[in-house]
């Protein structure tokens, strides 16, 4: 297991599992306030943990803002815009793994904030709500780049991860031919 502040992460189901999950989530709806979009990448424990996670910021009074699968890119955005997010991630760890990223206000939390994570109590308020949310950062971003020209022939390799959903359509509305 390990907890720094680019995440929490372990093998899921034995050193991650909805219980500690749950417990890091409830404790860092305290720092999140109001609000938090949570995402999570392609992992098959992904729905399980996400759901625990979701269950534990609403028990302690945050809304959820639920992204589905997303990357980690896209998350850390609408945490910027909405004040506070979770990553269910474990990056680039074996597929058995899988962890927690934590972002206030588009950043990742310090090590202080880390400390609030791994040993505070979950807050206590109104039960939160839970509703499906999107994001606009592919669309803006592929609106900066612009139309592409001569229709290029592109491959996309996304390995099964959560940009897996987005870059093969955002390539195709930008012109190209995507295999």
């Amino acid at each position: 297991m390990r907890r720094t502040v680019s995440g929490i992460r372990g093998i899921a189901g034995a050193e991650l599992d909805t219980g500690g999950v749950m417990g890091y989530c409830g404790s860092f709806a305290r720092l999140a306030g109001p609000a938090c979009v949570v995402g999570r990448d392609t992992r098959p424990s992904g729905p399980m943990l996400g759901d625990a996670a979701a269950a534990a910021l609403m028990a302690a009074g945050t809304d959820v803002l639920d992204l589905g699968v997303a990357p980690t890119p896209v998350v850390f955005r609408e945490a910027r815009r909405r004040g506070a997010g979770v990553v269910v991630t474990s990056s680039h760890n074996p597929l058995e793994w899988n962890g927690l990223k934590f972002a206030l206000g588009g950043r990742g939390i310090r090590a202080d904030e880390l400390a609030d994570v791994i040993g505070g109590g979950p807050g206590r308020g109104r039960p939160g709500a839970w509703r499906r949310a999107e994001s606009g950062y592919v669309a803006e971003a592929a609106e900066a780049i612009g139309r592409v020209d001569g229709a290029p022939e592109v491959a996309v390799d996304a390995g099964g991860g959560a940009a897996a959903g987005y870059a093969p359509r955002r390539l195709e509305e930008r012109g190209c031919r995507v295999r």
